[in-house]
């Protein structure tokens, strides 16, 4: 009886580890600046011309030379959108007190690239160092124009 005992406690506190260390795997994803996910191969030469594609034409300027592919998912998920913006809030709490998740809106979606999401927040409680817009911004040879730090790629493993 007590080794009956025994190998059902064992067994529970095994199960309890798994699903500890398994549960501590499972934390929100890292947010970089486009040039930072570009750097650390996240983002390939054909995923920033895509974002550019995307990012430039809506700021009024098409590339008619580049063919890009269609944004898949089309419309970013509720889910997705969710985790990005809980890391911009995260990121906005390093400077800025009293951000609330309510205060980042993400306002456009520029394609998923395999674990990124190219995303435009807006943080309207906060006025944010990142609020700079240049004319025009290259990373290698992709122009961005009327371009703003506040676009970020959300990466989630």
């Amino acid at each position: 009886m007590l080794k009956s005992t025994l190998k059902g406690v064992f067994v529970v506190v095994i199960v309890l580890v798994c699903l500890i260390l398994t549960g501590c795997s499972k934390t929100g994803g890292e947010l970089y600046s486009l040039e930072e996910a570009y750097n650390k191969n996240l983002l390939s030469r054909e995923d920033l011309l895509n974002v550019a594609y995307y990012y430039n034409k809506e700021n009024g300027v098409e590339n008619s030379d580049f063919t890009p592919k269609t944004l898949d998912p089309e419309v970013l998920s509720s889910k997705m959108e969710n985790e990005a913006r809980k890391a911009q809030k995260k990121y906005l709490e390093q400077s800025y007190k009293n951000v609330t998740l309510e205060d980042v809106k993400v306002v456009g979606y520029y394609g998923t690239y395999n674990n990124c999401v190219v995303v435009l927040f807006n943080s309207s409680s906060c006025i944010t160092s990142d609020i700079l817009f240049l004319e025009e911004y290259t990373i290698e040879d992709v122009k961005f124009f009327n371009f703003t730090y506040l676009l970020k790629v959300y990466y989630k493993e």
